[in-house]
């Protein structure tokens, strides 16, 4: 990762720039009422998806929402003509399948005899040319590369932020931090250059984890080999601390690969049911 310096804008820059980017708060329409659709700047989404489940529908489909125009040639693509900045944990995102994803996408909305084959690998490399990655690998990385994210909103027109398997750290940081408290101390931190940097831009933030069915966490230290046993009763069950959960205002359980998922918004300390799609 290139190396960052502290740089130095006015308050009127920043309100311009952060003013001359499209707004995608119905980005997530499918998952929320207008009423309780997260806002950029300052909502926090939370995506949790089971770990055993390798599909990236939902990220790809987002990220392709962000970059394609509303529409091309005449034909509607519902797209919000966008920059979408992706911060990559662990390096699961693949470019090649998310550029399949797109060409589908784009071979079944435009019939083949409005446009050339050459015409959808143009128009494809300049849609891709829009999703801005950033991979890390470790904790530190995921910390630099918020302070690097800065940099690259100030050059490209970006209105999202997802940053996927945000959690893929997890057991690093146990190795890490010999306490809960410096954990604690971590996550505060990392969360607190986390939502400035949605602020300032006006972004909108999604973050995606990715949970096992039967999650064990920490209990009170990080020292012990102490464990408390949260059983399956949802794949929502709280795996963290409420230091870093307390940020997240809207959540979004992924049960499976067909579109069927639970919402939530936060309602005053914990998080009311606002969509349900489970068959019963």
């Amino acid at each position: 990762m290139a190396s960052t310096s502290i740089s130095v804008e006015t308050g009127s820059m920043l309100l311009v720039r952060s003013q001359n980017r499209p707004y995608i708060d119905s980005l997530l329409s499918d998952h929320f009422p207008n009423q309780y659709s997260p806002q950029s700047g300052k909502s926090l989404v939370e995506v949790c998806q089971p770990s055993s489940c390798e599909c990236s529908e939902f990220l790809h489909q987002k990220l392709m929402q962000c970059v394609l125009p509303k529409t091309f040639s005449g034909f509607h693509l519902n797209g919000y003509n966008t920059h979408c900045l992706l911060i990559d944990c662990g390096g699961r995102f693949y470019a090649s399948k998310f550029g399949e994803f797109v060409r589908r996408h784009l071979q079944d909305e435009i019939p083949a005899l409005k446009f050339e084959h050459n015409q959808y690998e143009v128009f494809l490399e300049e849609m891709l040319s829009r999703v801005h990655i950033i991979r890390v690998f470790t904790d530190c990385e995921l910390l630099l590369a918020f302070s690097y994210s800065r940099e690259v909103i100030k050059q490209h027109p970006v209105s999202c932020l997802m940053i996927s398997a945000m959690n893929a750290f997890t057991y690093l940081e146990r190795l890490r931090y010999n306490s809960w408290k410096s954990l604690v101390s971590q996550h505060s931190i990392l969360m607190g250059i986390l939502l400035r940097l949605i602020a300032d831009f006006q972004l909108l933030c999604i973050i995606i984890m990715r949970y096992s069915p039967d999650i064990h966490v920490l209990n009170d230290s990080l020292s012990t080999d102490t464990e408390m046993f949260h059983p399956n009763n949802s794949l929502g069950s709280e795996t963290r601390s409420d230091d870093w959960s307390k940020y997240v205002t809207h959540k979004i359980e992924l049960i499976d690969c067909q579109h069927s998922f639970v919402s939530y918004i936060k309602h005053e300390s914990s998080m009311k049911v606002i969509k349900d799609t489970r068959v019963s």
